[in-house]
């Protein structure tokens, strides 16, 4: 039996755009210097095509992406990705942070924004990947991390100790190198055919098979979507005790150049965002499903879910992230073009077949990039980074209306919410550190700030 989701539940190079790379799924290091940038392009003075030397432990190298542990674990934890964006290394990296002695320092920081330049003092472990992450997701219970890393076509597992924060992936070195199975899938093959691994993977989402409405409980599925409209479907922890993902199915048929996806956990879909591409001009976001099979897991499909065209706006062609109401009635997705959040009445206005109506539209900073939803005395409040006006936008999922602008940041890019602490950590790519926001003001009527960096600032140098 199948239980599926239904269609009816840098502007310059300095942004974190998609440069284009080789599929290929071994000697990645070697490939990835001759082949994402090009072979005449030279680096902070040194050829790409050299080995590289190793990133220095502790160093944040143009963070992409962030998120925090759940508060079930008792302890919780910040995971950072850094993609090594500039090639400076020869690896990306994943960091696990104490939160608890971050936000110890925050609170005894008199005179906000304070300066932590020495983010080691925060760090719990580190391991070492490949380069280039575009999309993070936690396992449902917390002990893995999944990565989408370009330069390794294949999906990135990483297991983290909810406890301690420990991060482990069978490596090699202090800190810890992933070893190669680490960073690659095995196949099924017992459904008569043999899913083969797209390029360009661009975002990931986990969850548990129960909530499509059966399986067993320790069974989670992961969804990588790449760039060229294709989706990835992985099992893990499959009942025979298969400690690894597997991969069980690949489709195509989405939209062309996706650039993120954002999961609705309502529904269980996973949205597509696709930027703006002079060829192929599409307003669609798309939808991608699960459907498992009871009998045979590894039998389970990823599938198409259809797709949407955004009406109400001269635009719509280049969405970039979305985020969802707490009863699962309204989508929030965030848009460049134009520069705005765009609401979408889920409850009175279904998405299918087809076009979807835009109830508001509130206006943003420039290149808006990623969007989360925070809960302020019952109130439903949008924090948006916007890259290139080097700002976090808060907006009034209600009304609609800003409630604070927070300035500070050099290339503020994905962001996750710490509501234990009532802080908002975004990652600032053109400074490779981490800074906090604290939104606990909106709680009073006013503005969120800035208040606190973690890390030593590396402003970004020239590629000559």
């Amino acid at each position: 039996m199948l239980l599926a989701v239904t269609e009816g539940s840098f502007r310059a190079l300095m942004r974190p755009s998609f440069v284009t790379s080789r599929a290929v799924a071994h000697d990645r290091a070697s490939t990835l210097a001759r082949g994402l940038l090009g072979a005449t392009l030279l680096v902070a003075g040194c050829a790409v095509d050299n080995v590289g030397a190793a990133p220095t432990p502790g160093e944040l190298n143009f963070p992409v992406a962030v998120a925090v542990t759940p508060e079930a674990s008792g302890r919780q934890f910040l995971l950072v990705a850094s993609s090594n964006f500039d090639l400076r290394y020869n690896a990306g990296s994943l960091q696990s942070y104490d939160l608890a002695r971050m936000r110890d320092a925050i609170a005894g920081c008199g005179d906000p924004p304070c300066s932590f330049d020495d983010a080691r003092a925060f760090l719990v472990s580190e391991v070492w990947l490949g380069s280039y992450t575009t999309g993070m997701a936690l396992s449902p219970r917390g002990d893995r991390v999944y990565l989408a890393v370009r330069s390794e076509v294949d999906l990135s597992w990483i297991d983290l100790d909810p406890m301690t924060g420990a991060l482990g992936c069978e490596g090699t070195g202090q800190p810890e190198t992933c070893a190669p199975r680490r960073r690659t899938t095995e196949v099924a093959t017992s459904c008569g055919r043999t899913p083969e691994i797209s390029g360009d993977p661009v975002g990931v989402v986990a969850s548990r098979v129960s909530n499509l409405g059966g399986g067993p409980s320790e069974l989670d599925y992961v969804v990588m979507v790449h760039r060229n409209g294709h989706a990835s479907l992985f099992l893990d922890h499959l009942v025979e005790g298969r400690p690894e993902p597997l991969l069980v199915d690949v489709t195509d048929g989405l939209p062309y150049d996706i650039t993120n996806i954002s999961f609705e956990p309502a529904s269980e879909l996973v949205w597509t965002h696709s930027s703006y591409n002079g060829a192929r001009l599409s307003r669609d976001v798309g939808f991608v499903g699960v459907a498992y099979d009871e009998a045979t897991p590894e039998c389970s499909q990823v599938v198409p879910a259809g797709r949407v065209q955004l009406r109400g706006v001269d635009d719509g062609f280049d969405t970039r992230d979305a985020a969802f109401s707490a009863d699962g009635s309204r989508a929030y997705v965030l848009s460049r073009r134009p520069e705005a959040i765009l609401t979408l009445d889920l409850a009175n206005q279904p998405l299918f077949p087809g076009e979807a109506s835009i109830d508001r539209l509130s206006h943003v900073g420039y290149a808006p990039s990623r969007i989360a939803r925070l809960d302020v005395l019952g109130r439903e409040i949008l924090a948006a980074t916007c890259f290139d006006d080097r700002k976090v936008w808060f907006v009034d999922g209600g009304t609609g209306r800003t409630s604070g602008v927070v300035p500070g940041f050099q290339g503020p890019f994905e962001l996750a919410v710490d509501r234990a602490g009532e802080l908002v950590w975004v990652v600032d790519f053109r400074d490779s550190v981490i800074r906090a926001i604290d939104y606990a003001p909106l709680e009073t009527g006013a503005e969120p700030r800035l208040v606190a960096t973690f890390g030593r600032v590396r402003p970004v140098q020239v590629l000559r």
